[in-house]
């Protein structure tokens, strides 16, 4: 009979504890041409031993129904997986006489085993890497990079890590070639440093030297070892005797201009460059002129806890809200985030939908998503993948969930947001994690949204809070 189907492999059949039957549709001679490979939680393989790990059960006609059972001795544990497949060996037992008999079944025979042989090959060919036929690389030397890769993985993945700080580097790379090759000048400058410092001297109260005033937007900033140089009444200088030259000295019109023993400027007259803080928490530089708030005194008064913790952590967030209703909206986000974090606890609903979580725009985003998310309790593991949302693996109405869901703006695009997160089910044994991906195309992200599959079922318990940063 022809061998009419190119399957060669059945599985991959994943544990759950419980399953030790695996089925297979392909045709083999007898149970010892069987391979059984089985992968453990980590992803190493082993291989099977017949009458020691399974035995197989043989379909009677292989020829019309071809195939059988593999049952193993022990139910496949949870996170391992089992692959049957065939390992006829490469010989041809078939001897044709001469004037011997000529059977259409033994060439038939003959003729399977070529076939099943081939689709032998191509099942280990279909897991190897190839080349493009077009392509005149050696695949020794694509190998060898290969291994060399995996043999310095940890070093690659930190470069990965820090990608953005080597794109940094990059995009300075001829400023650091400038000075590399002004090393020489700098070191001749470094090299003159002490000559220098040795023609500047001051005895007692007389400067020997000239005293340089630097210019300011407003008028000159004269320095002074300790506090203030003044302008008062007629334009009269205290507390100095003697200056080998006339120092300038601003005009009443434009304040005093102090420069304190750290050196930094205190006070710069009349354009004033100190922010002020809105309640959004972002600094708003006042226009020239505006001389309400230019002095660090001024500037330290309009610094409250809430701007000082926007600036040392970045982080804001809305008021915590009870979750009611079929659908519940966390909103706020404000353009410039580029992280955010809806967090909420003792979640649950009146029913058996699963809770969804939905991205919003100027409304919520109900479709485009590429999401999924996994649960395990006990030994039992469930999953959910989803365009609408991220749906959580959730169905009975007492349980009640603790968790968090992270987005964070892709930098390729502003409207591109990765999706994760993990929830606890109050009283079991594991977790559920979330993960997913949408390109809200044109539209900015403003909340997220908590409802229910179908959005039939009420929540009835639990609060959340909605939190971002740049």
């Amino acid at each position: 009979m022809p061998i009419s189907s190119t399957n060669r492999k059945a599985g991959p059949f994943h544990g759950d504890g419980i399953v030790d039957t695996l089925p297979f549709e392909f045709k083999v001679f007898n149970d010892t041409e069987l391979l059984v490979i089985k992968a453990d939680a980590l992803g190493a393989e082993s291989t099977l031993v017949l009458t020691t790990d399974y035995t197989v059960t043989l379909n009677s006609d292989q020829e019309v129904d071809p195939g059988g059972e593999v049952v193993l001795v022990a139910p496949l544990p949870l996170l391992e997986s089992v692959v049957v497949t065939s390992d006829l060996p490469e010989l041809q037992p078939i001897d044709i006489t001469n004037q011997g008999g000529f059977y259409p079944a033994v060439m038939n025979q003959a003729l399977d085993r070529l076939t099943i042989l081939t689709q032998q090959l191509r099942v280990d060919v279909g897991r190897s890497a190839k080349l493009p036929i077009t392509r005149t690389e050696d695949a020794d030397a694509l190998l060898a990079d290969v291994v060399l890769l995996a043999d310095n993985i940890a070093s690659v993945l930190t470069v990965g890590g820090s990608i953005g700080s080597v794109n940094a580097v990059a995009a300075v790379a001829a400023d650091v070639a400038a000075v590399a090759a002004a090393l020489d000048d700098i070191a001749a400058a470094l090299a003159d440093l002490p000559s220098l410092a040795a023609k500047v001297s001051k005895a007692g109260d007389t400067m020997t030297g000239h005293l340089v005033a630097i210019a300011g937007a407003t008028g000159s900033q004269v320095p002074r070892r300790s506090e203030v140089v003044g302008s008062t009444g007629d334009e009269t200088i205290a507390g100095i005797k003697t200056f080998s030259s006339a120092p300038v000295v601003p005009a009443s019109a434009t304040g005093s201009h102090a420069v304190r023993a750290d050196e930094t400027v205190r006070n710069v007259g009349g354009a004033a460059r100190f922010p002020t803080w809105t309640t959004a928490g972002r600094p708003a530089t006042p226009a020239d002129g505006d001389t309400g708030k230019n002095t660090d005194l001024d500037c330290n008064e309009t610094w409250s806890a809430a701007y000082s913790a926007w600036i040392q952590e970045g982080l804001q967030s809305g008021a915590e809200a009870a979750l009611a209703g079929t659908a519940f909206d966390f909103t706020g986000i404000p353009a410039w985030a580029a992280q955010a974090t809806l967090e909420f606890y003792g979640l649950s609903t009146n029913g058996t939908s699963e809770p969804l979580f939905q991205l919003i725009t100027s409304a919520a985003v109900t479709s485009g998503y590429a999401a999924a998310s996994t649960g395990t309790s006990g030994t039992a593991s469930s999953s959910r993948s989803s365009s609408a949302g991220v749906q959580l693996t959730s169905t009975a109405a007492a349980n009640v969930l603790h968790g968090k869901l992270e987005l964070k703006r892709s930098k390729a695009s502003a409207f591109r947001w990765w999706i994760s997160g993990e929830v606890q089910v109050v009283g079991q044994v594991g977790t559920m994690t979330l993960s997913g991906f949408i390109d809200l195309g044109a539209d900015v992200l403003t909340g997220v949204r908590a409802t229910t599959t179908g959005g039939a079922n009420t929540f009835d318990a639990g609060t959340g809070v909605l939190s971002w940063r740049a």
